[in-house]
């Protein structure tokens, strides 16, 4: 399990946000997928020692705020540019997993004047296929063991003891599902526009 470094709230997009750093050189941000189980993963630790790894949680994600305006990953896009210029980030690398991946997409579209390079890592948001396509795997009515198997190349990486977790964690982890399922429902893991 990897260390956590400083953790902070700031206000960006007029939403408060959490956000950790870890490391120091150049900024890298680090946009997590809907479970976030990205932050306990050895890279990050690794990427930290090259970079200033700033990782926020989205709003509705973590312990961000959730203001009711928002809907969608697009919605959040704008807050995560807002962040990069209330940090007075330049030349981020910006690296997206999954949700995260989607949301790291959607900030490409709008201004990537402070971005230097963009890595998805698995991110939703793009539907490739036509309208009656089944191109994005359902995750809401599959077996939680395909979803897994789905997700991830070693199912066991996925793996959490939820009884070792407090009430302030299973709180998160709540929190992080109901706010995937509210911004991500529909149009279903994706952005009609996005593609294009």
């Amino acid at each position: 399990m990897s260390g956590r470094g400083n953790i902070t709230t700031v206000k960006a997009g007029g939403v408060s946000l959490e956000v950790e750093r870890r490391g120091a050189g150049r900024p890298l941000l680090l946009l997590a997928g809907e479970e976030q189980l990205e932050l306990d993963a050895p890279f990050v630790d690794a990427l930290a020692k090259n970079f200033e790894v700033v990782i926020p949680s989205p709003p509705g994600f973590g312990v961000s705020e959730r203001p009711d305006w928002m809907t969608n990953p697009d919605d959040m896009a704008y807050v995560m540019l807002d962040l990069i210029d209330t940090l007075g980030l330049k030349d981020v690398t910006v690296i997206g997993c999954s949700l995260g991946g989607w949301i790291a997409a959607e900030m490409a579209t709008k201004n990537a004047s402070a971005i230097s390079r963009l890595v998805l890592v698995g991110a939703y948001g793009v539907k490739i296929g036509g309208p009656w396509d089944r191109d994005i795997f359902d995750i809401w009515t599959s077996h939680p063991a395909k979803v897994t198997a789905a997700k991830w190349a070693d199912p066991e990486n996925a793996k959490r003891d939820f009884s070792q977790m407090n009430d302030a964690q299973l709180t998160v982890v709540a929190r992080n599902t109901e706010s995937f399922a509210r911004f991500c429902w529909d149009p279903y893991m994706h952005n009609p526009k996005l593609r294009h």
